[in-house]
């Protein structure tokens, strides 16, 4: 007995001692913490960077969308001032012209007055004949043949076979050359074989808008008004939207819908102050409430 005793205070002992019922030790808590922190503050620092780099690249993209509007409209402007000096240049060239046809026909009149007066005063005989000096002789200059307004070449439609080979950055490069050429047609086509191939893409909102624009500028107004206004429905997040709205506006304006063109103006000066197609708008609204609407 009083060895399964001993046996039996030996296990309980073994059981119960220290070194058995070691564990590994563990960092201390404020430890644990300072690195879950840390971690956490990484986290929120990259997380913090990344919409940094999100909102700079939209920026970026808005200003690379103004851009490309400004530089259009520039070039609108350019062109629409050439057509009005050179309808000017005409027509100071015929008001000269017709001038100096006045001043020959006024010069012949007093010299047949003048020899008539001298007939009266002499006698029946007939008056000799004066040569007029040479220094009196004005001979007038032939009239300067009418300026023309030059025209853009009629642009070849680029070819199915080439565009289907193109990427959605090629393409809408291609396009967009075509529109700072003036090459509506061909910008138009281009435009649409982005849109067909790359629904999705990128660069779909930009190329909605510029078959838009392209459409305004051959004065198809009925269809750049459709075309804009897809862009809204299809992109409500383009950065194009802006200008589309004031382009709808612009075409309503042309087409000598007051009512409707104000309305949209004032939408784009109530969602868009202090932007300038806000600035644009209110321009193009005070024109219109000049004229009573």
């Amino acid at each position: 007995m009083a060895l399964i005793a001993v046996m039996t205070t030996g296990l309980y002992g073994l059981e119960t001692s220290p070194v058995a019922a070691q564990v590994p030790p563990s960092l201390p808590q404020t430890e644990t913490q300072r690195l879950e922190q840390q971690v956490q503050s990484l986290r929120t620092m990259l997380l913090d960077q990344d919409r940094l780099i999100s909102q700079l690249q939209h920026e970026l993209q808005l200003l690379r969308g103004d851009n490309e509007v400004l530089a259009f409209d520039i070039q609108q402007v350019k062109q629409q001032q050439q057509v009005i000096y050179l309808d000017l240049d005409t027509r100071l060239r015929q008001l000269s012209g017709d001038n100096s046809a006045a001043n020959n026909t006024h010069s012949e009149t007093v010299t047949d007055l003048t020899g008539l007066t001298e007939t009266d005063n002499t006698s029946s005989a007939p008056p000799p004949v004066q040569t007029p000096p040479e220094s009196s002789v004005v001979a007038s200059p032939p009239p300067a043949p009418p300026a023309t307004v030059p025209t853009t070449p009629a642009p070849s439609e680029p070819s199915s076979a080439n565009l289907s080979n193109m990427g959605e950055v090629e393409l809408y490069q291609q396009g967009f050359n075509f529109v700072q050429t003036e090459q509506f047609n061909s910008a138009i086509t281009v435009f649409k074989q982005l849109l067909d191939t790359y629904p999705k893409g990128n660069y779909a909102d930009n190329a909605q808008y510029w078959i838009a624009e392209s459409h305004y500028a051959l004065r198809q107004l009925d269809q750049a008004l459709v075309a804009f206004t897809g862009l809204l429905t299809q992109y409500p997040t383009s950065t194009k939207r802006s200008h589309a709205l004031l382009k709808i506006g612009y075409t309503y304006y042309e087409q000598r819908n007051y009512l409707s063109a104000r309305a949209t103006l004032e939408q784009v000066i109530s969602e868009y102050p202090n932007s300038s197609t806000a600035r644009l708008a209110q321009a193009r609204l005070q024109q219109i409430q000049q004229m009573g609407y």
